[in-house]
C-alpha cells in the first residue's frame, strides 16, 4: 500500500491547469491517459486514525473506479466514519468531494481528512487526467475513428462527452452537460445520420473541451 502527500497532489492540480489553456489532438491524449482499468489504493495518515482502520478504509473502497478519494473523521465517541467519491476526472476533485461529503453528514466537534487516493495504477501527474469512465468511453469510441471528432469532460465533476461527425465540438460540450439517460451514470450513446454522440456520468455545468481532431 502506498501513501501520496498532499503536496502530491497539487502537483496534480499545475499540471491540471496547464492542460486547461487549449485543447490537445488524439495523438497527444494517447500518451498521456492511463488506459489500464486497474487503480490502486495509495492511503494518508490523519489524527486519530489507526492503521489498522486506515488498512480496513482502503479494503473497503478497493474496486472503486479512478480518480476517487476517501474522506474519514472521528466522532467524539471515537468512532470513524468514513466516504467515499469516485470516477472524477482528476485527483483534487475527488478530494473535494469527498470531503465535502464528509462534512455535510459529521456530527459536531468530528473534524474531516482525506485519508485515501484512489488512483490508476503507478500513477503520477500528467498533463491529462480522466476518470476511469471517461477513458473507457474514449478508447471505444474515439480513438477508433478519424475526425472530425471531440472529447469534453468535466473537471469538477464525474461527467465526461464525445460526438463524432459534423459540429463535433458543440455536439460534445452538449453532451458532457447532459449527463447519461436519467443522470445515473454509466455511458450512453446515439448513433444517426453518421453521428455519434456519446455522455458518460451525471450532468455538469463546466464541461470543456479537451481533445479535438
Amino acid at each position: 500500500m502506498f501513501r501520496v502527500t498532499i503536496a502530491a497532489v497539487l502537483a496534480a492540480l499545475t499540471f491540471a491547469i496547464a492542460a486547461d489553456a487549449a485543447p490537445i489532438t488524439d495523438d497527444v491524449a494517447r500518451t498521456l491517459i492511463y488506459t489500464s482499468r486497474d487503480a490502486e489504493i495509495r492511503t494518508t495518515p490523519a489524527p486519530g486514525i489507526s492503521s489498522g482502520a486506515l488498512a480496513s478504509i482502503a479494503a473497503q473502497v478497493r474496486g472503486l473506479a479512478y480518480y476517487g478519494a476517501v474522506a474519514a473523521s472521528v466522532h467524539p465517541d471515537g468512532k470513524v466514519a468514513f466516504v467515499a467519491a469516485a470516477d472524477y476526472n482528476n485527483s483534487i476533485a475527488a478530494r473535494q468531494a469527498a470531503l465535502a461529503s464528509c462534512k455535510a453528514g459529521q456530527p459536531v466537534g468530528a473534524t474531516c481528512a482525506v485519508v485515501a487516493d484512489i488512483v490508476p495504477k503507478g500513477w503520477t501527474p500528467r498533463a491529462l487526467e480522466m476518470g476511469r469512465s471517461a477513458t473507457g468511453m474514449y478508447m471505444q469510441f474515439y480513438m477508433r475513428d478519424a475526425g472530425p471528432k471531440a472529447f469534453a469532460f468535466s473537471p469538477s465533476r464525474p461527467a465526461s462527452g464525445l460526438a463524432r461527425g459534423p459540429d463535433a465540438v458543440s455536439r460534445a460540450l452538449s453532451a458532457c452537460r447532459s449527463g447519461t439517460r436519467g443522470g445515473r451514470g454509466g455511458t450512453t450513446c446515439y448513433n444517426a445520420d453518421g453521428r455519434l454522440d456519446c455522455s458518460a456520468g451525471v450532468p455538469a455545468t463546466d464541461c470543456r473541451l479537451a481533445i479535438e481532431n
